[in-house]
């Protein structure tokens, strides 16, 4: 999909979609661009890898990551 650099993507609040996160952060703080257009509701939550969640009040860019 080619997605045009003079037009900016148009980010709204995940929560407008459907979407939570599995932490707590503020509607605009987590947002996310539907490239189809579609208004669709998913009702999911997110999954990260567990490389990008943090353990112990660590930043997970602060540790060695497995690989």
């Amino acid at each position: 999909m080619y997605i045009s650099q003079e037009q900016p993507a148009d980010y709204v609040p995940a929560s407008q979609y459907g979407v939570k996160a599995p932490f707590e952060v503020e509607d605009e703080n987590f947002m996310i661009v539907c490239f189809s257009g579609s208004k669709a509701n998913l009702n999911g939550m997110i999954e990260y890898d567990k490389a990008f969640i943090s353990t112990k009040g660590e930043k997970p860019s602060n540790r060695n990551l497995e690989r």
